[in-house]
């Protein structure tokens, strides 16, 4: 999974891969230790984001604040993946599936 994980994000500093076909459809993985408290992962079909918690986003998994962390969610994620820090009670990266699934080709 590391071999095939791509950098979508600087701050914070984060790698995502895409699973195989037994295990977690979608890894984050902390290349660095994250300093937002309590990090949670929602998946959303919203193309845009606006800062804010999408109406539609559903709960796919807790981030680690080091290390790699599967996600839960459907094989054919599309949309975002909008990370929120519990602790600081906001929205703090979102990372775009499609242009994840576009250059792990």
């Amino acid at each position: 999974m590391r071999e095939r994980a791509v950098r979508v994000l600087d701050e914070p500093a984060l790698s995502a891969a895409f699973g195989d076909a037994l295990g977690p459809p979608l890894w984050l993985v902390a290349d660095e230790r994250l300093e937002a408290p309590d990090v949670l992962a929602y998946h959303t079909s919203e193309t845009s984001w606006d800062g804010d918690l999408p109406a539609d986003a559903r709960l796919v998994g807790d981030v680690a604040p080091l290390g790699a962390s599967p996600l839960d969610g459907p094989r054919s994620l599309a949309g975002r993946i909008v990370l929120y820090s519990l602790g600081h009670r906001r929205a703090i990266a979102t990372i775009d599936l499609d242009a994840l699934a576009r250059e792990q080709g």
